[in-house]
Order: C-alpha cells, then sequence, then structure tokens
C-alpha cells in the first residue's frame, strides 16, 4: 500500500478519533490507535467485524498487514511499538499467534513494569503508563509512537503585537514565536475543499521530518479543519502542489480559482489577519516561552472561538521533543 494511501484510511479515522475525544485541547495520535485496532481485528467476527471494517477503512486482514510493516520496519526517526499481554488460558489464543513477531508478547506486566515499557518506547516522553494495572485485567494491548523533533531553524521570539490589531491575542500574550525567514519554514494560506481557506505552516526539522500545522476560520467544524489538514500534509511531504489564495493559477487547477461565495464575518476576521498568519504564531505562555517542551502535533486543527494557541514544538531553544502523528 502506498503512503498516500494509508494517510488517506487514517485521515479519515482522525475525523472519527478526535470527535470521541472532544473539543478540549489534547494532544493524541490517531495513527497509534489505528494501529491497534488494525492489530485486533482479525479477531473480530460478524457484527463486530462489518464494524470494524466501516472504522479502519479496509478489511481486516489487510490492515493487520499494513500494522505489521510498519512495526516491522519503522521509519528511522520514529519509535513504534505494540505488545498483547495477558493471563495465561485466556484471550483468543488463535488470534494471539497469528500476531506478528514484533509485537510484544507476555503476561500482564506489573505497574513498574508498565511504566518502563512506556518510557522506553516514546523515547522518555510518556513517563507512565495510563492506566492502572490491577488484578481485574486479563487481557492488554499497547501501542507507542514518538520522535524528537530538531528544527533546521527554530523559531524566533517575538512581540505579540506582531499578530496585529485584530487578533485577540495580541493583548493576552507578551510574546509569540515567529517563523524565521529560512528555507525549512513556510507559512502560507491554502484554499481547500473542505475548510476553505486555511493557514497553514510548515516545518522542516532535521533528517527529514515535517511538521504541518493548520488553522481555519472559528466557524469551520474541527473534522473538516483537520480533513484538510490531513490532505495538506500529505499532499507537501509527497511534493504534491496545493491550491494557495492570492496566487491566480494553481498548480493543482486546469484554471484560475474561481471567486469564492460571500464568506461569514468569523471567516473575513480570519482572513484580515492572513497576512499576519503567515509569520507568527501565538505561543502557550504569558510572559516568556514556557520552561517545558512543547509538545507538537503534525496536524494541528482545532479551530473554535479563538486561534489555535499554540506552534508545533519549539521555543527560541533549538531542541525540542514532540510525540510523532500522521
Amino acid at each position: 500500500m502506498a503512503a498516500s494511501d494509508l494517510a488517506g484510511l487514517v485521515a479519515r479515522y482522525a475525523r472519527r478519533f478526535h470527535a470521541v475525544i472532544g473539543s478540549r485541547h489534547h494532544v493524541a495520535s490517531p495513527l497509534g490507535a489505528w494501529l491497534l485496532l488494525a492489530l485486533c481485528a482479525p479477531a473480530a467476527t460478524g457484527a463486530e467485524r462489518r464494524e470494524l471494517v466501516d472504522v479502519i477503512g479496509c478489511e481486516p486482514e489487510e490492515a493487520a498487514a499494513i500494522a505489521a510493516g510498519l512495526l516491522e520496519v519503522p521509519h528511522p526517526l520514529v519509535a513504534a511499538a505494540a505488545a498483547v499481554w495477558n493471563v495465561a488460558g485466556m484471550g483468543d489464543e488463535r488470534w494471539l499467534s497469528g500476531l506478528p513477531a514484533s509485537v510484544e508478547r507476555g503476561p500482564i506486566p506489573s505497574q513498574d513494569e508498565a511504566d518502563e515499557w512506556a518510557r522506553v518506547h516514546t523515547l522518555g516522553l510518556i513517563e507512565r503508563f495510563p492506566i492502572t494495572i490491577s488484578d481485574e485485567i486479563y487481557l492488554l494491548l499497547a501501542t507507542a509512537l514518538a520522535t524528537k523533533v530538531s528544527w533546521d531553524r527554530p523559531f524566533e521570539l517575538a512581540p505579540a503585537s506582531a499578530l496585529g490589531p485584530a487578533s485577540p491575542w495580541g493583548e493576552r500574550l507578551e510574546h509569540v514565536l515567529a517563523s524565521p525567514q529560512h528555507v525549512g519554514h513556510s507559512a502560507f494560506v491554502a484554499s481547500t475543499a473542505q475548510a476553505g481557506d486555511v493557514a497553514v505552516h510548515a516545518g522542516r526539522a532535521r533528517d527529514g521530518l515535517l511538521v504541518v500545522s493548520v488553522i481555519a476560520a472559528s466557524d469551520v467544524p474541527a473534522g473538516d479543519v483537520l480533513e484538510a489538514g490531513y490532505g495538506l500534509a500529505t499532499d507537501l511531504a509527497l511534493g504534491r502542489p496545493t491550491c494557495r489564495s492570492g496566487m491566480g493559477r494553481c498548480g493543482r487547477c486546469t484554471r484560475r480559482c474561481r471567486p469564492r461565495a460571500p464568506v461569514s464575518a468569523a471567516r473575513r476576521s480570519f482572513l484580515r489577519g492572513r497576512r499576519t498568519a503567515r509569520t507568527t504564531w501565538p505561543t502557550v505562555g504569558l510572559a516568556s516561552p514556557p520552561q517545558r517542551p512543547l509538545w507538537g502535533r503534525a496536524i494541528h486543527g482545532r479551530p473554535g472561538k479563538r486561534p489555535w494557541p499554540g506552534t508545533p514544538g519549539s521555543d527560541s531553544r533549538p531542541e525540542r521533543s514532540a510525540p510523532w502523528h500522521l
């Protein structure tokens, strides 16, 4: 399966995944959860199997093969792991015996052992296993994906006034992170079928990682922004042309982009500030860059009543860590 096909499956699942979590600020990996479902899927039968096919977007055997390939030959910059622990005699033995060799197997771990597994397989980014181990657990499954991001060129510190008078963050913050004038940083406004015009920042990290952030007008549903973000990230990673607003004939369209219908007041406000959005991004902090690593996501797409309050994983220091998300 091509990388773009897998990205499509995960993007489709991500809409459902983030909708379940809700609109609150969160850091989560749809790919990590999809891998877990893909490993479990061959054990399902009947209605449960049909439901899983709808959720993961392909047949269970195909999903399991994709998961096995990702775990057996992971990206060199990404720590990828999966484990299935069970009480002896509990669980579908046929399914357990068919798990890929790259999936760790064994008895239910102690809390200390589970915490250590989480630390090792997330490069120390997650120090504790996300659940409490108890005697009631007889089958436990886990996946982990992590990477460390070190920018080719770090973000620069700028006064919050650089966001412009229309930005609500200009009064709430003292400093923001500014995208430097560097080939490793690209900021633009893209036209998308799902979310209309969105502001995009693509930052290249060392060794080939690409971190893409997307923000839309506050009236655009979060699921639409996620879908647009996944599409843009895939296009940028694969070198495909993107439809950029204000550039006339884009690389994807066969004709000059058509004018859009009148937009809402919220979107007009967003578009008025798009020139600023190309170069400056608000930080999570009130006076100075935070003293702890900022978590980043390869896809940022949370439109709400205020702009996305952060930028992917860096302050003024060059080395930053962030979980890896497709």
